[in-house]
């Protein structure tokens, strides 16, 4: 079949980045979302242009112009996977650990819902040097760190102007800096790396 359906393209994005290879995930993300455009603006469609699809056929005989699940496979590896959101509604818990791909300086997302509330996120990369900017909503726990890129190691962690107390943890994502901070405000997060 020489069809190319977005739901597992949104799967294989999605799948690269829970296991750290944001680059790789982020050329599927760009795959699908160079279709926002192609029927209906803000759409995605269910099925991308292809040897054995045109998606410009008769209505009665094409797929849908436009599917939720494709959006996927653009916000959950940007959100939960690039910008390292994971809220715990029940448990009233945040965890924050970005891991953008290779080729961005920085990222964000505003506005975004947690349970009643809203929090934001920003990551800038300069060099070495990364700053997670985070802001949760009242009475949530907060973990906030940064994904250690492959051969490179802490320098120095500091939040909120002081020298933080953190952990390196091994995850499917690779080794990551965690630190514990309280909720309520907001809260940056600096990150120095070294070879």
């Amino acid at each position: 079949d020489l069809r190319i359906w977005t739901l597992p393209t949104s799967v294989v994005a999605v799948a690269e980045g829970n296991y750290g290879r944001v680059d790789d995930s982020l050329t599927y993300v760009d795959d699908i979302a160079r279709l926002l455009d192609l029927e209906m603006p803000g759409a995605l469609p269910e099925m991308a242009p292809s040897p054995a699809y045109d998606p410009f056929q008769n209505m009665t005989s094409r797929a849908m112009f436009m599917q939720a699940w494709s959006a996927y496979g653009i916000q959950w590896p940007v959100i939960h996977d690039f910008l390292g959101i994971d809220p715990n509604v029940p448990d009233k818990a945040i965890t924050v650990i970005p891991d953008p791909p290779s080729t961005w300086s920085g990222l964000s997302v505003s506005d975004l819902r947690v349970g009643s509330g809203s929090m934001s996120v920003s990551e800038q990369r300069t060099g070495l040097s990364y700053t997670i900017q985070v802001t949760v909503p009242k009475g949530f726990s907060l973990t906030i760190g940064q994904v250690i890129p492959s051969g490179l190691h802490v320098e120095s962690v500091i939040l909120d102007g002081t020298s933080a107390v953190y952990s390196v943890v091994d995850t499917s994502r690779g080794e990551e800096v965690h630190v514990t901070a309280s909720t309520n405000v907001s809260h940056s997060l600096v990150v120095a790396l070294t070879k």
